[in-house]
């Protein structure tokens, strides 16, 4: 079955037209840029993407490969992105984050929640 992760990133755009741009040329790449911008939730000049027991290697899969691509080429269209990695054992928590070419726009710090707690068994 191999070790899968519960992974999280929000792309922030300077506003909802560099947002849109940005889709439209991932979308224009290839089949695997298109399927990876479909599984993202768009909500004006956010960009959301989430996955639960995903094998998430780099270089291994297609799709993760597009996933960690565009998250590198957010600054190019004046965004910045914040992501999270939760492996399967309690240590294995992996952030990246990147601002904007200019720095005028921060990662989305506020997209993610990490929550860790107890609770009783009866």
């Amino acid at each position: 079955m191999g070790y899968r992760s519960d992974v999280k990133y929000v792309m922030q755009f300077r506003d909802n037209e560099h947002c849109a741009e940005f889709v439209a040329v991932q979308k224009m790449k290839s089949d695997v840029y298109k399927e990876a911008v479909e599984g993202c939730e768009i909500k004006g000049d956010r960009i959301y993407f989430h996955a639960d027991d995903w094998k998430w290697y780099e270089g291994s899969f297609p799709v993760v490969d597009a996933h960690c691509r565009m998250m590198e080429e957010v600054s190019e269209f004046g965004g910045s992105y914040y992501f999270m990695r939760l492996g399967e054992t309690h240590e294995d928590v992996e952030e990246r984050y990147l601002y904007s070419e200019d720095d005028s726009i921060e990662p989305p710090w506020d997209a993610i929640v990490f929550h860790r707690h107890t609770d009783f068994e009866y």
